[in-house]
């Protein structure tokens, strides 16, 4: 409420409406009574039923979002690609899987600045894991062109993975089969050379990992990093131990890889115009366990087994920037713009949507969903969140977008009960 200038007679009943209006506790006072003790609900834009999602579904991997389109990967067998409006929740299409393939096997982690994604496909009778490549339009939710990959399945133990630039579609799908394609063939994938010196000079390289910007290679006697467009070695680093093992690619700039040596897990930074390894990045960790970290504007924040706190380090020298403690029920979602963007579950149930400052790790609220729990937080922009969520009443899944605001409230706002079981 606005306070106006009506007449100085109302004040002594506006200040006591004031003290009356807020019950359930809260921040202190300000101007014309107590700040309000929750966040503002977020705006709901749209629900629309859910199908099933994958069984152990990720969200950098299994959804895109771009040119007005959000599409999600469905089902767990035989998996579709399916593309709703993001501005109303339409089916705009579900995509024709060509001819001898079975399912979607795996996706780019998004599409690039002309609408086209990277898919692997099954073939066969659906024992033929992720051995077609495609390349797929989002507005328009057509297969551009497939490719073979040239083996008969994913090995067991391995991940297929695919990613996309603006010129080039590269996949891997054992632990060391990678080949790369380009995006503009007309109406086919023209293959690409392999990388020179995959291997020190010589035969299959170890893991890869790629990013559409880089592919990370584990080499005899360290890792070496290629540029995925030209297929060029930028670098080749030697290892610290003998028994050093690439585990993932994390940042483009800088390079950050996550590495195993002396059985221990280690993220650690490279650069092109300097010899060597920099610094390593958080705890020295058990090589079986370590959640997989989030990067923006110069930092990397991490949380590890066994700790509910978030670290942020400085990507460029390794040092520790801050540290949180935070619930086990707040989970890290990604980067929104300069933010982490967290979800955080509380009973009733009832979901808060914040972020934190990357460089601080200061909160900021954004809002509340009451009687909705979030299943999966499945894309984002600066200003729509889009998620899987459960009424509590219908005990129904839907596909939901929230309208996001711009910058979140500093206020301490008091939290709703904590959920059975957790903190």
């Amino acid at each position: 409420m606005r306070r106006t200038d009506a007449g100085r007679a109302l004040l002594p009943v506006l200040a006591l409406l004031a003290a009356t209006a807020c019950t359930g506790g809260g921040g202190g006072g300000g101007e014309g009574g107590r700040e309000p003790s929750k966040p503002p609900r977020l705006k709901k834009l749209w629900s629309v039923p859910a199908a099933d999602r994958p069984a152990m579904p990720s969200p950098d991997e299994d959804a895109w979002l771009g040119k007005g389109v959000l599409a999600l990967r469905t089902g767990d067998t035989n998996s579709r690609l399916v593309g709703h409006s993001a501005a109303s929740g339409e089916q705009r299409w579900n995509l024709p899987l060509p001819k001898g393939t079975t399912g979607v096997c795996a996706l780019s982690g998004q599409v690039n600045k002309e609408g086209i994604g990277g898919v692997l496909l099954d073939a066969g009778d659906g024992d033929e894991r992720c051995t077609v490549a495609a390349a797929v339009d989002i507005r328009r939710g057509t297969v551009l062109w497939t490719e073979p990959l040239g083996r008969k399945s994913e090995p067991s133990g391995s991940k297929a993975s695919v990613s996309v630039s603006g010129k080039t579609l590269t996949a891997t799908v054992g632990w060391n089969d990678l080949a790369r394609f380009r995006l503009d063939g007309d109406g086919k994938g023209r293959e690409l050379p392999g990388l020179p010196h995959f291997r020190d000079g010589g035969a299959n390289p170890g893991p890869v990992d790629h990013d559409g910007r880089h592919i990370a290679v584990e080499t005899r006697s360290g890792f070496a990093l290629y540029d995925a467009d030209e297929g060029t070695r930028l670098w080749h680093r030697p290892a610290r131990s003998r028994d050093a093992a690439l585990d993932g690619l994390v940042s483009a700039d800088p390079v950050v890889l996550d590495t195993i040596e002396k059985g221990r897990r280690y993220y650690r930074t490279y650069r092109q115009d300097q010899p060597g390894v920099r610094d390593r990045i958080g705890k020295e960790l058990d090589k079986k366990a370590l959640n997989t970290p989030l990067t923006g504007r110069g930092v990397l924040v991490a949380r590890f087994p066994g700790d509910h706190g978030a670290y942020a380090y400085d990507l460029r020298t390794g040092k520790p920037v801050w540290q949180r403690g935070l619930s086990e029920r707040e989970n890290l979602e990604g980067v929104r713009g300069g933010a982490l963007l967290t979800t955080h579950r509380y009973a009733g149930p009832e979901t808060w949507v914040r972020d934190r400052d990357l460089r601080t790790g200061a909160p900021r609220t954004l809002g509340r969903v009451p009687g909705r729990a979030f299943e999966e937080v499945l894309a984002w922009d600066s200003r729509h969140l889009y998620v899987q969520d459960t009424d509590r009443e219908a005990n129904e899944k839907s596909l939901t977008a929230y309208a996001l605001p711009e910058r979140g409230s500093a206020r301490d706002y008091k939290t709703p009960p904590k959920m059975a079981g957790g903190s």
